[in-house]
């Protein structure tokens, strides 16, 4: 549903295709001191709400048995997490576009990093979605496409094609392991 109603913006709206479809895959490229100054708000609200939440994940991660037994409402502590997670998901894809899979890897890799405590697990997650956006927007400038038929190479591809480049794999080994360690 929300997919048909991307399709219908983008026949509606009188955006050149080439800055929408940048915006859809997740690109870094032609972004102002404006759009940025429009993301740090946000950032400076939900990065510190997302650390104060994360030793009430810790006690979330045992189940909810136990987070009811330790005097946790689940519901609503629910609803919170999820509330700051999406509006923070929201505002980087306000400012950099549908940028894929540094949501998925970030996490992953910080686990191996500092383990599962959410109080370190938070901000090395936040920083490591930084810095793998920063290499992969590196790598994506770095890169330049020649394609048949066009008079001139394409500098630069969508950091979001970077992404999903590394984030696939990732993501697929991820779905084979399952369950297991």
């Amino acid at each position: 549903m929300l997919s048909a109603a991307t399709s219908l913006l983008l026949v509606v709206d009188s955006a050149p295709m080439g800055v929408v479809l940048r915006w859809l895959i997740g690109s870094l490229n032609a972004r102002t001191p404006h759009d940025w100054a429009q993301l740090w708000p946000w950032v400076a609200v939900l990065l510190p709400l997302a650390c104060a939440l994360s030793s009430r994940l810790n006690v979330w991660a045992l189940g909810d048995p136990a987070a009811i037994g330790l005097g946790l409402r689940t519901g609503p502590f629910l609803a919170v997490v999820l509330l700051v997670a999406v509006t923070a998901a929201a505002a980087a894809i306000a400012a950099a576009g549908a940028v894929a899979f540094v949501g998925l890897v970030a996490p992953h890799v910080g686990r191996l990093l500092v383990g599962t405590d959410h109080r370190l697990l938070v901000p090395v997650s936040a920083t490591l979605g930084a810095v793998l956006l920063s290499l992969a927007d590196l790598a994506a400038f770095s890169v330049t496409v020649r394609l048949p038929g066009l008079a001139t190479d394409i500098a630069g591809v969508p950091v979001g094609a970077v992404t999903a480049l590394v984030g696939a794999p990732v993501l697929i080994s991820l779905v084979r392991r399952g369950n297991r360690p």
